[in-house]
């Protein structure tokens, strides 16, 4: 891990590294916003022409949960998963700017090719709607920044792709995302454990490098 612990060198408070990390876990470390660094270097593209890298977020302004995978014919490589979380109690619009923070540093560092998110549903709870929305709002932001096309996705259509059920329970979501990428346990977080679903999803619903999803286009509900 880097001695300097800067606003931008920090990693989620979970992590669980798969690939690049050779297979360790870190886990919480401190109390506050979390982590957003495990250790030095960065992460190159090493993957065949027609391989996509594909990054999965479960949005919310507690936790973020994100998954990237490498996706290549009809195989799935998992290279990181994790989750952004922020401090209760903290400002509103201190917390976002945590959450758009880590995901920038997630999007420099791995370099993904397409963004897959859960599209927004709404609740009896309005005031958590409104937060999740704010939340998800800043992450498109940061995503278009970086010229990144996002693809949303119901919980229907991830339960459809990845199961093949679309009234699956959610422990059978999970337990097949372990079993699509080759993992020895289900993701942690459950957040991690749905981005990296969101990221099969999309593999499943794409052509090569030719998306049959429709992005997210200005006008949108977010």
């Amino acid at each position: 891990v880097g001695s300097e612990m800067g606003i931008r060198d920090r990693l989620p408070l979970y992590k669980v590294s798969v690939l690049c990390y050779n297979e360790m876990y870190v886990q919480k470390q401190q109390q506050g916003w979390a982590v957003r660094k495990a250790c030095s270097g960065s992460y190159h593209k090493t993957e065949e022409a027609d391989t996509m890298r594909i990054l999965g977020i479960d949005p919310g302004y507690a936790i973020v949960g994100f998954g990237i995978v490498s996706y290549h014919g009809a195989d799935f490589t998992p290279l990181e998963y994790g989750a952004i979380t922020t401090e209760a109690g903290t400002r509103f619009a201190a917390r976002l700017t945590a959450i758009y923070d880590d995901l920038d540093y997630l999007l420099k560092r791995f370099q993904p090719d397409c963004i897959a998110i859960e599209r927004l549903y709404f609740t009896s709870n309005q005031k958590t709607v409104i937060d999740v929305a704010q939340a998800r709002g800043v992450i498109v932001l940061c995503a278009e920044q970086h010229q990144i096309p996002m693809y949303e996705y119901t919980p229907l259509q991830v339960k459809q792709a990845v199961v093949g059920y679309g009234k699956a329970e959610k422990r059978q979501v999970m337990d097949m995302t372990r079993r699509i990428l080759k993992l020895a346990q289900i993701p942690k977080p459950d957040d991690a454990a749905d981005a990296l679903a969101l990221a099969i999803c999309h593999g499943h619903c794409a052509t090569g490098v030719q998306l049959q999803k429709r992005t997210i286009q200005a006008g949108d509900t977010i």
